[in-house]
């Protein structure tokens, strides 16, 4: 009998940090199906030909599928597409996200919900929705970053805002600091009731504070949930001013969902280390 194969989700996968994930866990996994994710089907179907010559040195198995992580149907049809193929999913990397403006500049309520959106709402989508499918020993990986570390980072957030968001205590706690800070912002007061000028650091607390929630949940059945920072990596994002390549920005993230040593649960992770984010 043949081994049950493994199955991993990588979200915004078509390009930079994101393809460079589905490169490292084709080599650091093995026997796995894994499905390279990305809103545009023509770009993420490119980029899926692109890597098939090296999946097919592997054991693995590379698949595209349309996935479009602001969208109810388009997540809801994904979660039935792989239910009805597989019994469960062993890792999820929530990669895709989007960063508007400069980090000087205050987010506009277009920008603020935009941003959101993707990196909050997004992350939350996909795991809320393929939540069923996960098993004893599955790993999730939500990507973040430095720049939603709440002190002696970027930025530094009142003491109030910390202890808002640190000691949340389910995913409300965190829906409510979003949904704060997105009032306040459409009343041009985000900044000055102690937000950082730009959603994206906003967005990037928010997903560090669910990741550590949803791992406390979670715990129970025996899913890791950690988030990690990539370092300022030369994608489109940066505007490829980033000093780290795509590889080096995704090491982390692979360790993660992959490494048989892990122990990290409900933390903040960069190269490799657990980090403090508040």
């Amino acid at each position: 009998m043949s081994a049950v194969r493994k199955v991993a989700v990588v979200t915004g996968a078509n390009k930079g940090i994101g393809k460079a994930v589905i490169e490292g866990l084709l080599e650091k996994t093995s026997n796995t199906i894994i499905y390279l994710t990305a809103r545009d089907t023509t770009r993420g179907n490119a980029t899926l030909h692109e890597l098939l010559p090296v999946a097919e040195l592997t054991s693995n198995t590379l698949k595209f599928a349309q996935l479009d992580v602001t969208c109810d149907a388009s997540t809801k049809a994904f979660y039935e597409s792989l239910k009805s193929d597989h019994a469960n999913v062993d890792i999820i990397i929530n990669n895709a996200g989007v960063f508007e403006g400069e980090l000087e500049q205050v987010s506009n309520l277009d920008e603020a919900k935009f941003t959101l959106g993707v990196n909050y709402y997004g992350v939350k989508r996909v795991l809320e929705t393929l939540k069923p499918l996960l098993h004893s020993g599955s790993r999730v990986v939500n990507v973040a970053s430095t720049l939603g570390v709440m002190k002696g980072g970027y930025v530094t957030y009142p003491e109030d805002r910390i202890k808002q968001l640190s000691t949340a205590q389910n995913v409300s706690d965190v829906d409510r600091f979003v949904e704060e800070y997105l009032e306040l912002v459409a009343a041009g007061k985000a900044v000055e009731e102690g937000f950082p000028k730009n959603a994206y650091s906003v967005s990037k607390s928010a997903v560090i504070a669910y990741s550590v929630v949803q791992a406390r949940e979670l715990e129970v059945k025996g899913v890791y949930v950690n988030a990690m920072c990539p370092g300022y990596v030369a994608t489109d994002m940066t505007k490829h001013a980033g000093h780290r390549t795509p590889a080096q920005g995704a090491d982390t993230a692979v360790f993660l969902a992959t490494d048989p040593d892990v122990q990290f649960n409900g933390v903040f992770v960069f190269d490799r280390e657990q980090k403090a984010w508040y």
